[in-house]
């Protein structure tokens, strides 16, 4: 007798947290999404318990566009974490600057002797 097929599993859209990839199922994620829909629950499994792995369920059956999306969000996400780091390092330049650009404050001068005391 030979074993039951695993039901096949609903869609998922999945990438890698490392920056290398990660293998899981037989197949190797990269950080650029890939939706997939000819996974069975055995495979499904073990995409989603996995850590290093970002899972999402795709909300429609246009399952492409909804890659494409993901993509493109997560794509102006890194984009406003760059420009966030760039004002970011630039603050801190300035305040560097003004802080090796201060001057000494002044010397208090000495009290004079008043004459004839």
């Amino acid at each position: 007798m030979t074993a039951a097929k695993p039901k096949q599993a609903k869609a998922l859209i999945v990438q890698s947290v490392a920056e290398q990839g990660r293998w899981r199922a037989g197949r190797k994620f990269t950080r650029t999404p890939v939706t997939l829909d000819d996974l069975d629950e055995v495979e499904a499994a073990a995409i989603k318990a996995d850590p290093m792995l970002i899972v999402r369920e795709p909300a429609d059956q246009n399952l492409e566009d909804n890659a494409a999306n993901t993509k493109a969000v997560d794509d102006q996400a890194a984009a406003g974490n760059t420009a966030a780091d760039d004002q970011t390092a630039g603050d801190n330049a300035t305040i560097d600057a003004k802080a090796t650009d201060t001057k000494p404050a002044p010397k208090a001068k000495a009290a004079k002797p008043k004459a004839g005391v």
